[in-house]
């Protein structure tokens, strides 16, 4: 309810970032395909962000404190489009810190049908293995074998951002949304003011975009 809610605002310069695409099942019109910058909107999310179940799952998985990064929704209603594959850390997040674990929350049942998370097994280990601002592609995708993750709302997932993830359009009548908060080292810097500044110039949110300029989604 909070999401469909949120979902309707008329969005304002400077707060909420809104997003959309055309629809791969009707190219002439746009969807909602990502929310983010909405963590201190309300008492509601901001506990569900900050609070102590999130901050204590978190902190474990650094093994230190954290402070979030970034948080989105990503929607991937039907005729939503999917992800390439990549790793979280190639479109310039090293410009901020080191090291990076993402929670994803699953809002609607994530199906194969609807564009299910793809995660590759064991392959962030090795680090990195693309390039910035770039998809893994070739010979970079040698030996990495994508599995697919169904899930049921409320399920979560923890993964790192050099874990190679994709995952395929929606081509059903199902939306499959999810939340994804994104947390580093408290010592490695607390950027995520520094970060959604630097988005709103590089990338805005339709609301805020010059007309008479191209913008380009890379990774």
């Amino acid at each position: 309810e909070w999401l469909n809610e949120l979902a309707k605002i008329t969005p304002k310069k400077g707060e909420e970032m809104f997003y959309s695409d055309p629809s791969l099942l009707d190219p002439s019109k746009r969807i909602i395909n990502r929310i983010e910058y909405f963590a201190y909107r309300d008492d509601y999310i901001r506990n569900f962000v900050f609070g102590s179940k999130m901050k204590q799952l978190v902190d474990f998985v650094l093994d230190d404190e954290s402070v979030l990064f970034k948080e989105k929704f990503n929607f991937k209603l039907p005729g939503g489009g999917g992800f390439k594959p990549h790793q979280d850390i190639q479109p310039g997040w090293d410009d901020y810190a080191p090291y990076f674990v993402s929670v994803l929350v699953v809002i609607d049942d994530n199906l194969q049908e609807n564009g299910c998370l793809e995660l590759a097994k064991g392959h962030h280990k090795r680090g990195w293995i693309g390039r910035r601002f770039e998809p893994l592609e070739g010979t970079e995708l040698d030996g990495i074998d994508f599995e697919k993750y169904p899930m049921k709302a409320g399920d979560a997932v923890v993964f790192d951002c050099f874990v190679p993830h994709q995952s395929d359009p929606n081509l059903s009548d199902k939306p499959r949304r999810n939340l994804y908060l994104t947390f580093n080292r408290a010592g490695d810097g607390d950027h995520r003011e520094k970060y959604f500044s630097d988005k709103r110039s590089n990338f805005p949110p339709d609301h805020e975009r010059d007309p008479g300029k191209t913008y380009h989604f890379k990774v």
